[in-house]
């Protein structure tokens, strides 16, 4: 009998020993209710309260996800630069683009800064698989215009880190929309399968083959914007190797 007295006050004192080390806040009327029957069983040698264990385990789960989330948004922001790419340097050899990524729980903030482009002209941004051509997979993120100076920024939210990826479930070939059907870059109307494809670059192109020509660029026109008639890219990360792009230092 003094044996299951002593198991039974073991197992409370375990269990309010584990409500401190989790950080859980017990209620006053719970940590009351405990110590009147701790007293009972060591008068009675019985006992009515049994830890309830599930608790304690929820209760463990939801503060270790909320400090996850708090070591999240507490990393430090990832600053690098863009380079110009090939197709630009001699028209554009001293654009730039510093771009800075700042964790923020379940997303991330991206800004970029552009300087030494042509002045008031729209460029658009994709995310990609790699950084020169053909690129890979790639996703279009948004837009930049630039100033009477030729500078410009951005702010973009979304995934922007090492789980930033694409994928198209097998077995592929499901209708998609076509929106734009004017050659040479009309739109898919089926999409191909493929498994999980990680994309930790970023390029950005002219908005339109004149504004190319007008900066003294080639007059190659591009899939890369909103309706398929961009420019030529005129900086990417592949100042990063293909397998470590700048997104991919995003923890």
């Amino acid at each position: 009998m003094k044996q299951r007295k002593n198991y039974r006050l073991f197992c409370i004192g375990l269990a309010i020993l584990a409500l401190v080390l989790c950080g859980i806040h017990t209620p006053h009327s719970v940590t009351q209710a405990a110590g009147a029957r701790l007293a009972s069983a060591t008068v009675s040698n019985r006992l009515e309260f049994v830890p309830s264990w599930p608790w304690i385990h929820q209760h463990a789960l939801l503060n270790k996800h909320q400090a996850g989330r708090r070591a999240a948004v507490s990393q430090e922001p990832v600053t690098f630069p863009m380079i110009v790419s090939g197709g630009a340097a001699d028209c554009l050899p001293y654009a730039t683009a510093t771009v800075t990524i700042t964790p923020a729980g379940p997303v991330e903030v991206m800004d970029i800064s552009v300087s030494n482009l042509p002045p008031n002209n729209e460029f658009d941004l994709f995310v990609l698989q790699i950084p020169v051509g053909p690129f890979g997979i790639g996703w279009y993120q948004g837009d930049i215009e630039t100033d009477d100076n030729g500078q410009g920024s951005g702010e973009f939210v979304g995934r922007f880190s090492l789980e930033t990826f694409s994928v198209a479930q097998p077995p592929g070939n499901q209708p998609a929309p076509v929106v734009h059907d004017q050659p040479p870059f009309p739109d898919a109307n089926i999409n191909p399968p493929f498994e999980p494809i990680h994309m930790y670059h970023l390029g950005l192109w002219f908005g339109s083959v004149d504004e190319a020509v007008a900066a003294g660029c080639p007059n190659t026109e591009t899939r890369f914007n909103g309706d398929h008639t961009a420019g030529i890219q005129v900086l990417n990360t592949n100042n990063f190797p293909i397998d470590q792009g700048p997104l991919r230092q995003v923890q």
